[in-house]
């Protein structure tokens, strides 16, 4: 550790939208924050062409989570954690809609912005549109889920706003178990099963640069189907640090 950044503050910096609201400190915004992040590139670049199948994202629409102490942190969907899968989603010829719970703007962690990573900062222009005017997620699930979708996969990004709202949200488990359980009823055991699972398995997600990680393989059946897959961010070790 440098000598100039242990002499940072280690005090979370307030948020003067919200009563006894804080970012993170200078301090762990200078260990867990960069201008850039460590992407390499696009492997699969222009590999579907059909132009048919859509990736559905569900991001949180919740800036504030209210923690232990009473004090709220300022949050969100972290946004490399969102964008740098979605540049590779992209990227590989997929289009992606975003939803969130009441169709409300998504949140983003903009403090964690790398404002020098051409492929985040790109992406974030082109979905900057679709962020702040998003889908009702529940009417993506009356209108467009069903055996003819044109969804491909389900993507829940992380950060800290995803734990406030989603776990406990109807119409993320009924995304859910579409997404899993294609083949049966929204009420059958196996649906029931998938659905705790993969809560379990996002919502105490916290930070990571790079990954994710599927729970089934979205390629073709020999029928002529398709299996959809939920993605979720793969999993990393501890919180963000709020002082």
């Amino acid at each position: 550790m440098s000598q100039a950044a242990n002499e940072l503050s280690r005090a979370p910096t307030p948020d003067p939208a919200e009563d006894d609201a804080y970012f993170p400190s200078p301090y762990s915004l200078s260990q867990y924050t960069s201008s850039k992040t460590d992407f390499d590139g696009v492997q699969h670049r222009g590999a579907y062409t059909q132009g048919k199948w859509k990736v559905l994202m569900i991001a949180t629409e919740e800036r504030y989570v209210l923690l232990e102490n009473g004090k709220m942190f300022s949050t969100g969907n972290h946004p490399v954690e969102m964008l740098l899968p979605l540049h590779h989603v992209m990227e590989a010829g997929f289009d992606v809609d975003i939803a969130t719970l009441e169709g409300y703007p998504a949140k983003l962690e903009l403090w964690a912005m790398p404002r020098e990573d051409e492929a985040v900062m790109g992406t974030y222009e082109v979905l900057r549109a679709k962020l702040k005017q998003p889908e009702k997620l529940s009417e993506v699930v009356a209108k467009e889920l069903g055996e003819d979708s044109d969804y491909i996969a389900v993507f829940i990004p992380g950060g800290h706003g995803a734990v406030v709202g989603l776990p406990a949200s109807e119409a993320v488990s009924r995304t859910l178990e579409w997404a899993l359980c294609p083949t049966t009823s929204s009420s059958s055991p196996c649906a029931t099963a998938r659905r705790r699972c993969s809560l379990l398995r996002w919502a105490g997600t916290s930070r990571c640069s790079r990954g994710i990680r599927s729970a089934s393989s979205p390629t073709h059946s020999t029928r002529g189907r398709t299996s959809r897959s939920a993605i979720f961010p793969a999993a990393c070790p501890g919180w963000w640090p709020i002082c």
